[in-house]
Protein backbone atom coordinates (compact mmCIF):
# COMPACT_ATOMS: atom_id res chain seq x y z
CA UNK A 1 0.00 0.00 0.00
CA UNK A 2 2.83 2.41 0.85
CA UNK A 3 4.61 1.60 -2.43
CA UNK A 4 1.41 2.22 -4.39
CA UNK A 5 0.84 5.55 -2.62
CA UNK A 6 4.41 6.61 -3.28
CA UNK A 7 4.14 5.68 -6.95
CA UNK A 8 0.87 7.60 -7.39
CA UNK A 9 2.37 10.61 -5.60
CA UNK A 10 5.47 10.62 -7.81
CA UNK A 11 3.39 10.48 -11.00
CA UNK A 12 1.17 13.38 -9.84
CA UNK A 13 4.19 15.43 -8.68
CA UNK A 14 6.10 14.96 -11.95
CA UNK A 15 2.98 15.75 -13.98
CA UNK A 16 2.41 19.10 -12.22
CA UNK A 17 6.01 20.25 -11.75
CA UNK A 18 7.46 19.11 -15.06
CA UNK A 19 10.61 21.15 -15.78
CA UNK A 20 9.87 23.88 -13.21
CA UNK A 21 11.81 24.50 -10.01
CA UNK A 22 10.81 21.75 -7.50
CA UNK A 23 11.51 24.12 -4.62
CA UNK A 24 9.30 26.82 -6.02
CA UNK A 25 5.56 27.33 -5.86
CA UNK A 26 4.94 24.64 -8.46
CA UNK A 27 6.90 22.17 -6.36
CA UNK A 28 4.86 22.93 -3.24
CA UNK A 29 1.58 22.68 -5.17
CA UNK A 30 2.68 19.46 -6.81
CA UNK A 31 3.74 17.90 -3.51
CA UNK A 32 0.49 18.76 -1.77
CA UNK A 33 -1.57 17.59 -4.76
CA UNK A 34 0.38 14.34 -4.89
CA UNK A 35 -0.30 13.73 -1.21
CA UNK A 36 -4.02 14.51 -1.62
CA UNK A 37 -4.42 12.10 -4.55
CA UNK A 38 -2.48 9.39 -2.72
CA UNK A 39 -4.72 9.86 0.35
CA UNK A 40 -7.89 9.51 -1.72
CA UNK A 41 -6.62 6.35 -3.42
CA UNK A 42 -5.51 4.89 -0.07
CA UNK A 43 -8.92 5.61 1.48
CA UNK A 44 -10.71 3.97 -1.45
CA UNK A 45 -8.50 0.87 -1.30
CA UNK A 46 -8.81 0.54 2.50
CA UNK A 47 -12.63 0.79 2.39
CA UNK A 48 -12.74 -1.73 -0.46
CA UNK A 49 -10.59 -4.14 1.54
CA UNK A 50 -12.89 -3.76 4.56
CA UNK A 51 -15.99 -4.48 2.45
CA UNK A 52 -14.37 -7.49 0.74
CA UNK A 53 -13.39 -8.95 4.13
CA UNK A 54 -17.00 -8.81 5.27
CA UNK A 55 -16.80 -5.69 7.42
CA UNK A 56 -18.45 -2.33 7.04
CA UNK A 57 -18.01 1.29 8.13
CA UNK A 58 -20.73 3.83 8.62
CA UNK A 59 -20.75 7.01 6.56
CA UNK A 60 -19.67 9.11 9.55
CA UNK A 61 -16.81 6.71 10.31
CA UNK A 62 -15.57 6.95 6.71
CA UNK A 63 -15.66 10.77 6.83
CA UNK A 64 -13.81 10.86 10.17
CA UNK A 65 -11.13 8.48 8.92
CA UNK A 66 -10.69 10.46 5.70
CA UNK A 67 -10.41 13.73 7.63
CA UNK A 68 -7.80 12.32 10.01
CA UNK A 69 -5.81 10.84 7.14
CA UNK A 70 -6.00 14.05 5.08
CA UNK A 71 -4.93 16.31 7.96
CA UNK A 72 -2.07 14.06 9.05
CA UNK A 73 -0.89 13.65 5.46
CA UNK A 74 -1.04 17.40 4.79
CA UNK A 75 0.94 18.14 7.93
CA UNK A 76 3.50 15.48 7.07
CA UNK A 77 3.80 16.86 3.53
CA UNK A 78 4.22 20.43 4.76
CA UNK A 79 6.86 19.38 7.27
CA UNK A 80 8.60 17.39 4.58
CA UNK A 81 8.69 20.39 2.25
CA UNK A 82 10.04 22.59 5.02
CA UNK A 83 12.71 20.00 5.82
CA UNK A 84 13.74 19.68 2.16
CA UNK A 85 13.90 23.46 1.72
CA UNK A 86 15.99 23.91 4.86
CA UNK A 87 18.32 21.07 3.94
CA UNK A 88 18.69 22.44 0.38
CA UNK A 89 19.34 26.05 1.31
CA UNK A 90 21.09 25.68 4.73
CA UNK A 91 22.39 22.19 5.27
CA UNK A 92 23.95 23.13 8.63
CA UNK A 93 20.57 23.63 10.26
CA UNK A 94 19.01 20.43 8.92
CA UNK A 95 18.87 18.91 12.43
CA UNK A 96 16.23 21.47 13.41
CA UNK A 97 13.90 20.07 10.77
CA UNK A 98 13.64 16.85 12.82
CA UNK A 99 12.11 18.62 15.81
CA UNK A 100 8.59 19.23 14.36
CA UNK A 101 8.15 15.64 13.05
CA UNK A 102 9.24 14.18 16.40
CA UNK A 103 6.92 16.50 18.33
CA UNK A 104 4.09 15.73 15.92
CA UNK A 105 4.72 12.01 16.27
CA UNK A 106 4.64 12.17 20.04
CA UNK A 107 1.46 14.27 20.00
CA UNK A 108 -0.15 11.88 17.57
CA UNK A 109 0.75 8.88 19.74
CA UNK A 110 -0.73 10.61 22.78
CA UNK A 111 -3.88 11.42 20.84
CA UNK A 112 -4.27 7.85 19.60
CA UNK A 113 -3.73 6.45 23.11
CA UNK A 114 -6.31 8.83 24.57
CA UNK A 115 -8.75 8.04 21.79
CA UNK A 116 -8.37 4.30 22.35
CA UNK A 117 -8.82 4.78 26.08
CA UNK A 118 -12.00 6.76 25.51
CA UNK A 119 -13.28 4.09 23.11
CA UNK A 120 -12.64 1.36 25.69
CA UNK A 121 -14.42 3.30 28.41
CA UNK A 122 -17.36 3.81 26.05
CA UNK A 123 -17.26 0.09 25.27
CA UNK A 124 -17.20 -0.69 29.00
CA UNK A 125 -20.27 1.48 29.51
CA UNK A 126 -22.12 -0.23 26.66
CA UNK A 127 -21.10 -3.68 27.92
CA UNK A 128 -22.34 -2.84 31.44
CA UNK A 129 -25.64 -1.59 30.07
CA UNK A 130 -26.04 -4.71 27.91
CA UNK A 131 -25.30 -6.92 30.94
CA UNK A 132 -28.01 -5.35 33.06
CA UNK A 133 -30.55 -5.16 30.24
CA UNK A 134 -30.25 -8.78 29.08
CA UNK A 135 -33.30 -10.78 30.26
CA UNK A 136 -31.41 -14.07 30.63
CA UNK A 137 -28.02 -15.01 32.05
CA UNK A 138 -26.83 -16.65 28.81
CA UNK A 139 -27.68 -13.54 26.78
CA UNK A 140 -25.92 -11.32 29.34
CA UNK A 141 -22.73 -13.37 29.22
CA UNK A 142 -22.72 -13.42 25.41
CA UNK A 143 -23.15 -9.64 25.44
CA UNK A 144 -20.19 -9.35 27.84
CA UNK A 145 -17.77 -11.42 25.73
CA UNK A 146 -18.92 -9.75 22.51
CA UNK A 147 -18.30 -6.27 23.92
CA UNK A 148 -14.98 -7.37 25.50
CA UNK A 149 -13.76 -8.64 22.14
CA UNK A 150 -14.84 -5.41 20.46
CA UNK A 151 -13.35 -3.15 23.17
CA UNK A 152 -9.86 -4.62 22.85
CA UNK A 153 -10.01 -5.42 19.13
CA UNK A 154 -9.24 -9.08 19.91
CA UNK A 155 -9.74 -12.30 17.99
CA UNK A 156 -11.69 -13.99 20.76
CA UNK A 157 -13.08 -13.57 24.27
CA UNK A 158 -14.62 -16.00 26.71
CA UNK A 159 -16.21 -16.23 30.14
CA UNK A 160 -15.85 -19.53 31.95
CA UNK A 161 -17.94 -19.96 35.12
CA UNK A 162 -17.45 -23.10 37.17
CA UNK A 163 -20.05 -24.87 39.35
CA UNK A 164 -20.45 -23.43 42.86
CA UNK A 165 -21.68 -26.69 44.38
CA UNK A 166 -22.24 -30.39 43.68
CA UNK A 167 -25.57 -29.64 41.99
CA UNK A 168 -24.50 -26.40 40.28
CA UNK A 169 -23.95 -26.00 36.57
CA UNK A 170 -21.03 -24.12 35.07
CA UNK A 171 -20.98 -22.73 31.56
CA UNK A 172 -18.69 -21.30 28.91
CA UNK A 173 -19.64 -18.27 26.78
CA UNK A 174 -17.35 -17.47 23.84
CA UNK A 175 -17.19 -14.87 21.07
CA UNK A 176 -14.85 -15.29 18.11
CA UNK A 177 -13.02 -15.95 15.97
CA UNK A 178 -15.14 -14.17 13.39
CA UNK A 179 -18.86 -14.07 14.07
CA UNK A 180 -18.86 -17.32 16.06
CA UNK A 181 -20.61 -17.18 19.45
CA UNK A 182 -21.83 -19.98 21.71
CA UNK A 183 -22.81 -20.95 25.24
CA UNK A 184 -21.77 -24.37 26.54
CA UNK A 185 -23.22 -25.59 29.82
CA UNK A 186 -21.54 -27.83 32.42
CA UNK A 187 -18.03 -26.38 32.17
CA UNK A 188 -15.42 -28.20 34.28
CA UNK A 189 -12.73 -26.45 36.28
CA UNK A 190 -10.01 -28.54 34.57
CA UNK A 191 -11.06 -27.45 31.07
CA UNK A 192 -9.71 -23.88 31.16
CA UNK A 193 -5.98 -24.48 30.84
CA UNK A 194 -3.06 -23.88 33.18
CA UNK A 195 -3.25 -20.08 33.23
CA UNK A 196 -6.99 -20.01 33.91
CA UNK A 197 -6.58 -22.54 36.73
CA UNK A 198 -3.82 -20.36 38.19
CA UNK A 199 -6.04 -17.26 38.10
CA UNK A 200 -8.89 -19.30 39.57
CA UNK A 201 -6.68 -20.44 42.43
CA UNK A 202 -4.87 -17.19 43.18
CA UNK A 203 -7.62 -14.69 42.38
CA UNK A 204 -5.08 -12.41 40.63
CA UNK A 205 -5.29 -11.16 37.06
CA UNK A 206 -2.69 -12.15 34.49
CA UNK A 207 -1.36 -10.28 31.43
CA UNK A 208 0.54 -12.61 29.12
CA UNK A 209 2.35 -11.29 26.08
CA UNK A 210 5.06 -12.32 23.63
CA UNK A 211 7.83 -10.22 22.15
CA UNK A 212 6.60 -10.75 18.60
CA UNK A 213 3.93 -12.51 16.60
CA UNK A 214 6.59 -14.87 15.24
CA UNK A 215 7.59 -15.77 18.79
CA UNK A 216 3.95 -16.33 19.74
CA UNK A 217 3.39 -18.64 16.80
CA UNK A 218 6.60 -20.51 17.46
CA UNK A 219 5.72 -21.32 21.04
CA UNK A 220 1.99 -21.63 20.32
CA UNK A 221 1.21 -18.75 22.70
CA UNK A 222 -0.88 -15.64 22.24
CA UNK A 223 -1.21 -12.24 23.84
CA UNK A 224 -4.02 -12.63 26.34
CA UNK A 225 -5.52 -11.18 29.49
CA UNK A 226 -7.14 -13.38 32.14
CA UNK A 227 -9.03 -11.84 35.09
CA UNK A 228 -11.01 -13.55 37.87
CA UNK A 229 -14.80 -13.54 38.12
CA UNK A 230 -15.86 -13.69 41.75
CA UNK A 231 -18.69 -15.77 43.11
CA UNK A 232 -20.23 -16.03 46.59
CA UNK A 233 -17.14 -15.58 48.77
CA UNK A 234 -14.66 -17.07 46.26
CA UNK A 235 -13.43 -16.99 42.68
CA UNK A 236 -15.51 -19.29 40.54
CA UNK A 237 -14.81 -18.10 37.02
CA UNK A 238 -12.47 -16.27 34.64
CA UNK A 239 -12.84 -13.71 31.85
CA UNK A 240 -10.33 -14.04 29.02
CA UNK A 241 -9.51 -11.80 26.05
CA UNK A 242 -6.89 -13.14 23.64
CA UNK A 243 -5.04 -12.49 20.40
CA UNK A 244 -5.19 -8.78 19.58
CA UNK A 245 -5.71 -8.05 15.92
CA UNK A 246 -2.77 -6.55 14.03
CA UNK A 247 0.92 -7.39 14.18
CA UNK A 248 2.04 -4.26 16.00
CA UNK A 249 -0.47 -4.17 18.84
CA UNK A 250 -0.21 -5.74 22.27
CA UNK A 251 -2.28 -5.60 25.46
CA UNK A 252 -1.22 -3.04 28.05
CA UNK A 253 -1.63 -2.89 31.85
CA UNK A 254 -4.38 -0.26 31.50
CA UNK A 255 -6.25 -2.73 29.29
CA UNK A 256 -6.06 -5.25 32.10
CA UNK A 257 -7.56 -2.75 34.55
CA UNK A 258 -10.48 -2.03 32.23
CA UNK A 259 -11.06 -5.77 31.78
CA UNK A 260 -11.08 -6.19 35.58
CA UNK A 261 -13.79 -3.53 35.76
CA UNK A 262 -15.85 -5.44 33.19
CA UNK A 263 -15.31 -8.66 35.21
CA UNK A 264 -16.70 -6.94 38.30
CA UNK A 265 -19.85 -6.09 36.33
CA UNK A 266 -20.05 -9.71 35.20
CA UNK A 267 -19.86 -10.71 38.87
CA UNK A 268 -22.78 -8.40 39.66
CA UNK A 269 -24.82 -9.90 36.83
CA UNK A 270 -24.06 -13.43 38.04
CA UNK A 271 -25.09 -12.52 41.57
CA UNK A 272 -28.28 -10.92 40.28
CA UNK A 273 -29.00 -14.00 38.19
CA UNK A 274 -28.46 -16.27 41.20
CA UNK A 275 -30.68 -14.01 43.30
CA UNK A 276 -33.36 -14.08 40.62
CA UNK A 277 -33.09 -17.87 40.43
CA UNK A 278 -33.42 -18.09 44.23
CA UNK A 279 -36.41 -15.76 44.20
CA UNK A 280 -37.94 -17.76 41.36
CA UNK A 281 -37.44 -20.99 43.32
CA UNK A 282 -38.99 -19.42 46.42
CA UNK A 283 -41.91 -18.16 44.32
CA UNK A 284 -42.39 -21.59 42.75
CA UNK A 285 -42.20 -23.23 46.17
CA UNK A 286 -44.68 -20.73 47.57
CA UNK A 287 -47.05 -21.29 44.65
CA UNK A 288 -46.66 -25.03 45.03
CA UNK A 289 -47.38 -24.90 48.75
CA UNK A 290 -50.36 -22.64 48.15
CA UNK A 291 -51.59 -24.99 45.46
CA UNK A 292 -51.22 -27.92 47.84
CA UNK A 293 -53.17 -26.12 50.56
CA UNK A 294 -56.05 -25.35 48.18
CA UNK A 295 -56.10 -28.44 45.95
CA UNK A 296 -56.45 -32.17 46.41
CA UNK A 297 -53.16 -33.94 45.74
CA UNK A 298 -54.69 -37.09 44.24
CA UNK A 299 -57.24 -35.63 41.81
CA UNK A 300 -55.99 -32.08 41.35
CA UNK A 301 -59.44 -30.74 42.24
CA UNK A 302 -60.12 -27.99 44.72
CA UNK A 303 -60.14 -29.13 48.33
CA UNK A 304 -62.51 -28.32 51.17
CA UNK A 305 -60.69 -25.08 52.09
CA UNK A 306 -60.83 -23.76 48.53
CA UNK A 307 -64.53 -24.66 48.25
CA UNK A 308 -65.21 -22.86 51.53
CA UNK A 309 -63.54 -19.70 50.27
CA UNK A 310 -65.45 -19.76 46.98
CA UNK A 311 -68.73 -20.50 48.75
CA UNK A 312 -68.13 -17.62 51.16
CA UNK A 313 -67.63 -15.24 48.23
CA UNK A 314 -70.78 -16.57 46.57
CA UNK A 315 -72.80 -15.99 49.73
CA UNK A 316 -71.54 -12.39 49.89
CA UNK A 317 -72.56 -11.67 46.30
CA UNK A 318 -75.88 -13.47 46.78
CA UNK A 319 -77.03 -10.60 49.01
CA UNK A 320 -76.93 -8.12 46.15
CA UNK A 321 -76.95 -10.27 43.01
CA UNK A 322 -79.92 -11.68 41.13
CA UNK A 323 -78.23 -14.90 40.00
CA UNK A 324 -78.97 -18.23 41.68
CA UNK A 325 -76.21 -20.56 42.90
CA UNK A 326 -76.31 -24.14 44.16
CA UNK A 327 -74.12 -26.75 45.81
CA UNK A 328 -74.04 -30.43 44.84
CA UNK A 329 -72.67 -33.08 47.20
CA UNK A 330 -72.16 -36.65 46.07
CA UNK A 331 -70.38 -39.79 47.15
CA UNK A 332 -69.70 -42.97 45.24
CA UNK A 333 -72.07 -45.81 46.11
CA UNK A 334 -70.35 -48.98 47.35
CA UNK A 335 -66.88 -47.47 46.96
CA UNK A 336 -65.60 -49.60 49.84
CA UNK A 337 -66.27 -52.68 47.77
CA UNK A 338 -63.84 -51.47 45.10
CA UNK A 339 -61.13 -50.87 47.68
CA UNK A 340 -61.69 -54.25 49.32
CA UNK A 341 -61.75 -56.27 46.10
CA UNK A 342 -59.32 -54.42 43.77
CA UNK A 343 -57.10 -52.59 46.25
CA UNK A 344 -56.52 -48.99 47.23
CA UNK A 345 -54.50 -48.18 44.10
CA UNK A 346 -57.48 -49.15 41.98
CA UNK A 347 -59.68 -47.09 44.29
CA UNK A 348 -57.44 -44.05 43.70
CA UNK A 349 -57.66 -44.58 39.94
CA UNK A 350 -61.44 -44.68 40.21
CA UNK A 351 -61.49 -41.42 42.19
CA UNK A 352 -59.34 -39.75 39.52
CA UNK A 353 -61.66 -41.00 36.78
CA UNK A 354 -64.71 -39.70 38.66
CA UNK A 355 -63.00 -36.29 39.08
CA UNK A 356 -62.38 -36.01 35.34
CA UNK A 357 -66.02 -36.82 34.52
CA UNK A 358 -67.29 -34.31 37.06
CA UNK A 359 -65.16 -31.62 35.43
CA UNK A 360 -66.48 -32.60 32.02
CA UNK A 361 -70.07 -32.18 33.24
CA UNK A 362 -69.49 -28.68 34.65
CA UNK A 363 -68.60 -25.25 33.30
CA UNK A 364 -65.13 -23.73 33.65
CA UNK A 365 -66.45 -21.20 36.19
CA UNK A 366 -67.89 -23.93 38.43
CA UNK A 367 -65.82 -25.23 41.37
CA UNK A 368 -65.40 -28.99 41.55
CA UNK A 369 -63.90 -30.14 44.88
CA UNK A 370 -63.04 -33.33 46.66
CA UNK A 371 -64.09 -33.14 50.30
CA UNK A 372 -62.32 -36.34 51.27
CA UNK A 373 -62.55 -40.08 50.71
CA UNK A 374 -65.14 -40.73 48.04
CA UNK A 375 -67.12 -37.54 48.74
CA UNK A 376 -67.17 -34.67 46.23
CA UNK A 377 -68.86 -31.28 46.12
CA UNK A 378 -69.58 -28.84 43.28
CA UNK A 379 -70.38 -25.13 43.51
CA UNK A 380 -72.56 -24.09 40.58
CA UNK A 381 -72.32 -20.32 40.49
CA UNK A 382 -74.51 -17.81 38.65
CA UNK A 383 -77.20 -20.19 37.36
CA UNK A 384 -79.88 -18.87 35.05
CA UNK A 385 -82.59 -20.76 36.97
CA UNK A 386 -82.76 -23.12 39.99
CA UNK A 387 -83.65 -25.95 37.63
CA UNK A 388 -80.18 -25.77 36.08
CA UNK A 389 -78.76 -27.41 39.22
CA UNK A 390 -80.99 -30.48 38.85
CA UNK A 391 -80.04 -30.67 35.16
CA UNK A 392 -76.35 -30.82 36.13
CA UNK A 393 -77.11 -33.45 38.80
CA UNK A 394 -78.95 -35.58 36.26
CA UNK A 395 -76.08 -35.18 33.77
CA UNK A 396 -73.56 -36.27 36.40
CA UNK A 397 -75.62 -39.28 37.46
CA UNK A 398 -75.95 -40.36 33.84
CA UNK A 399 -72.24 -39.86 33.16
CA UNK A 400 -71.16 -41.97 36.12
CA UNK A 401 -73.29 -44.91 34.97
CA UNK A 402 -70.77 -45.50 32.18
CA UNK A 403 -68.24 -48.11 33.42
CA UNK A 404 -64.68 -47.14 34.35
CA UNK A 405 -61.69 -49.28 33.37
CA UNK A 406 -59.80 -49.83 36.63
CA UNK A 407 -57.01 -52.41 37.03
CA UNK A 408 -58.02 -53.91 33.72
CA UNK A 409 -61.64 -54.38 34.76
CA UNK A 410 -64.87 -52.54 34.06
CA UNK A 411 -66.11 -50.90 37.25
CA UNK A 412 -69.44 -49.13 37.60
CA UNK A 413 -69.31 -46.21 40.02
CA UNK A 414 -72.75 -44.71 40.32
CA UNK A 415 -73.19 -41.93 42.86
CA UNK A 416 -75.98 -40.44 44.94
CA UNK A 417 -76.28 -36.65 44.76
CA UNK A 418 -77.79 -33.98 46.95
CA UNK A 419 -78.60 -30.46 45.74
CA UNK A 420 -78.95 -27.38 47.93
CA UNK A 421 -79.65 -23.85 46.71
CA UNK A 422 -77.47 -21.07 48.09
CA UNK A 423 -79.37 -18.58 50.24
CA UNK A 424 -77.83 -15.38 51.58
CA UNK A 425 -78.97 -16.08 55.15
CA UNK A 426 -76.99 -19.32 55.39
CA UNK A 427 -73.35 -20.03 56.23
CA UNK A 428 -71.10 -22.26 54.09
CA UNK A 429 -71.45 -25.05 56.67
CA UNK A 430 -75.24 -24.87 56.52
CA UNK A 431 -75.32 -25.00 52.72
CA UNK A 432 -73.00 -28.03 52.63
CA UNK A 433 -75.00 -29.68 55.42
CA UNK A 434 -78.24 -29.24 53.49
CA UNK A 435 -76.74 -30.76 50.34
CA UNK A 436 -75.33 -33.60 52.45
CA UNK A 437 -78.74 -34.37 53.94
CA UNK A 438 -80.32 -34.35 50.50
CA UNK A 439 -77.61 -36.73 49.25
CA UNK A 440 -78.25 -39.27 52.03
CA UNK A 441 -81.98 -39.00 51.40
CA UNK A 442 -81.35 -39.91 47.75
CA UNK A 443 -79.05 -42.78 48.78
CA UNK A 444 -81.68 -44.22 51.17
CA UNK A 445 -84.35 -43.92 48.55
CA UNK A 446 -82.46 -45.23 45.51
CA UNK A 447 -78.74 -45.38 44.91
CA UNK A 448 -77.53 -43.52 41.83
CA UNK A 449 -80.26 -40.84 42.11
CA UNK A 450 -80.32 -37.21 43.20
CA UNK A 451 -82.45 -35.22 45.64
CA UNK A 452 -83.04 -31.49 46.03
CA UNK A 453 -83.06 -30.26 49.60
CA UNK A 454 -86.46 -29.42 51.07
CA UNK A 455 -87.44 -28.18 54.52
CA UNK A 456 -89.14 -31.50 55.29
CA UNK A 457 -85.87 -33.36 54.72
CA UNK A 458 -84.17 -31.40 57.44
CA UNK A 459 -87.01 -32.09 59.86
CA UNK A 460 -86.95 -35.81 59.08
CA UNK A 461 -83.20 -35.98 59.58
CA UNK A 462 -83.58 -34.12 62.84
CA UNK A 463 -86.13 -36.69 64.00
CA UNK A 464 -83.85 -39.54 62.96
CA UNK A 465 -80.93 -37.98 64.81
CA UNK A 466 -83.01 -37.55 67.97
CA UNK A 467 -84.31 -41.09 67.70
CA UNK A 468 -80.75 -42.46 67.45
CA UNK A 469 -79.71 -40.42 70.44
CA UNK A 470 -82.64 -41.64 72.58
CA UNK A 471 -82.08 -45.25 71.50
CA UNK A 472 -78.41 -45.08 72.53
CA UNK A 473 -79.52 -44.20 76.10
CA UNK A 474 -82.50 -46.58 76.21
CA UNK A 475 -80.54 -49.39 77.88
CA UNK A 476 -79.28 -47.13 80.65
CA UNK A 477 -82.88 -46.06 81.31
CA UNK A 478 -84.26 -49.65 81.22
CA UNK A 479 -86.63 -48.70 78.42
CA UNK A 480 -86.02 -51.91 76.42
CA UNK A 481 -88.29 -54.80 77.47
CA UNK A 482 -87.62 -58.38 76.33
CA UNK A 483 -90.64 -60.49 75.28
CA UNK A 484 -90.77 -64.17 74.26
CA UNK A 485 -93.44 -65.18 71.78
CA UNK A 486 -94.09 -68.95 71.52
CA UNK A 487 -93.97 -70.77 68.21
CA UNK A 488 -96.74 -73.42 68.12
CA UNK A 489 -97.15 -76.43 65.85
CA UNK A 490 -100.71 -76.03 64.55
CA UNK A 491 -101.20 -79.76 63.97
CA UNK A 492 -100.13 -80.99 67.38
CA UNK A 493 -100.58 -77.85 69.42
CA UNK A 494 -97.13 -78.27 70.90
CA UNK A 495 -94.75 -75.33 71.51
CA UNK A 496 -91.74 -75.94 69.27
CA UNK A 497 -89.79 -72.77 70.08
CA UNK A 498 -89.95 -69.15 71.06
CA UNK A 499 -89.30 -65.86 69.24
CA UNK A 500 -87.50 -63.16 71.23
CA UNK A 501 -88.72 -59.62 70.73
CA UNK A 502 -87.44 -56.35 72.21
CA UNK A 503 -89.96 -53.62 72.68
CA UNK A 504 -88.93 -50.03 73.39
CA UNK A 505 -91.02 -48.26 75.96
CA UNK A 506 -90.17 -44.82 74.59
CA UNK A 507 -91.51 -42.11 76.90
Amino acid sequence: MLTLQAGIGIVVFRTIVGAQDPLGVAGWVGALAAVAVAVVFASVFVNAAIVLSGGDLSHSERIDALKLLAVSSAINAALGLVAVTVMWTRPGTAWAAAVPPVALYLAYRAYVAQREERQRIQGLYEATRALHRSPQLEAAMLAAVTHARSMFDAERAEIRVFPTGPNGDGFLATAGPGDHTQVIHRSDADAGGEVQREVLGSGRSRLLSCESVRHARRWNRRHRMVVPVHGPGEVNGVLLVAEPMGDLRNFMPQDLRILETLASQVTVSLENARLEDSLAQVTRLKDDLQDRTLHDVLTGLANRAFLWDRLTETLETAKTGDKQSAVLVLDIDDFKTVNDTLGHVAGDQLLIGVARRLEACCRPEDTVARLGGDEFAILLDRLSAPGDATAVAARIAESLREPFVVAGQDVTAQASLGVALVEDNLSPEQVIHRADQAMYTAKNRCKGSYQVFEEGIQERWREVAMLRSDLARAIERDELILHYQPIVNMETGDITGVEALVRWDHP
